[in-house]
């Protein structure tokens, strides 16, 4: 199937990736509504929650200039993976920014311990 045809069979509620501006990652949305020329996708939830509209025809979106420009993806599982894996590591890197070590002996071994245990040597080949 043609990117075309995928972008032409789109319809409210199907789920599709945008690609993000300035080589940032791909992340997932849904189509809100369709009309014969746009696809409109809601991008964030609640208060914060905007639409951007794209071309049927092309899959990029509407207006903005050519410097800054993003267009819909049919999802993958690769790009499904790529985008859990990048939360994920949002998430390792937020825990480990409130880590905090701690300040007597037995605490700082018993830490040692526990990360020992959580992330072994690995083994010379």
């Amino acid at each position: 199937m043609r990117d075309g045809e995928w972008l032409e069979g789109l319809k409210a509620g199907d789920d599709v990736f945008i690609t993000a501006r300035y080589g940032q990652p791909d992340y997932p949305a849904k189509i809100k509504r369709r009309t014969s020329t746009q696809i409109v996708v809601e991008i964030g939830n609640g208060l914060s929650a905007y639409e951007v509209k794209f071309r049927v025809k092309d899959g990029c979106d509407i207006g903005g200039d050519a410097w800054n420009r993003s267009h819909l993806v049919k999802p993958t599982d690769e790009l499904r993976d790529a985008f859990k894996l990048q939360n994920l590591k949002s998430k390792a890197a937020a825990l480990i920014a409130k880590l905090v070590i701690p300040k007597t002996l037995p605490e700082v071994e018993a830490f040692i311990n526990a990360l020992g245990q959580l992330f072994p040597p690995k083994a010379d080949k």
